[in-house]
């Protein structure tokens, strides 16, 4: 939503441009005519961006008179991909099964993470270091044996830009990917 003003009523049109951090900036609109304006990010690369805004009265105003303004947002994040999970392990431990994961995140920072052993709920954990506060976590939780059904043990991970990445393994499997 665009909010913006002309002291004597003209008509105003839009230049809308995407600004990443490293390039050349991507024109999304020109002489756009609503004050309202969305896009698909998806055909956006991850990335940080700025959205610039060059509003100008134009349509209402000879070519030598016209006036304009430019607006730029702060910086904001684009992220479309998961995070990735590796070091996968699952071992059983006494009456326990122990599981072992790191979990990683290109541009976002992780927010939450879930094992599931029975294939049907998910129990939230933790990192080792008992805080989301990094792209990178450790994860390292014994799961009681008596809640683990069948022999694989699933995990989620996601990030602040709510990409979610899950994978399993097998009890007494290494899984590195």
């Amino acid at each position: 939503m665009f909010h913006v003003s002309d002291p004597n009523g003209d008509q105003l049109q839009f230049n809308i441009r995407l600004l990443p951090e490293t390039g050349a900036p991507i024109d999304l609109e020109k002489g756009w005519r609503e004050r309202f304006f969305t896009f698909d990010t998806l055909i956006v690369p991850d990335g940080k961006y700025r959205l610039e805004v060059t509003a100008s009265d134009e349509p209402s105003q000879p070519l030598n008179q016209a006036l304009s303004a430019t607006w730029r947002t702060p910086p904001f994040i684009i992220d479309h991909t998961p995070p990735v999970i590796t070091d996968l392990t699952a071992v059983r431990e006494g009456d326990a099964v122990h599981v072992r994961f790191t979990a990683r995140d290109a541009i976002s920072i992780l927010k939450e993470a879930a094992v599931s052993a029975d294939g049907d709920g998910w129990v939230q954990i933790a990192p080792e270091t008992r805080v989301f506060d990094t792209r990178e976590a450790t994860f390292d939780v014994k799961v009681p044996r008596d809640r683990v059904r069948g022999d694989r043990v699933l995990v989620k991970v996601v990030d602040t830009a709510t990409n979610e990445q899950t994978a399993s393994v097998g009890i007494g499997e290494v899984k590195k990917r």
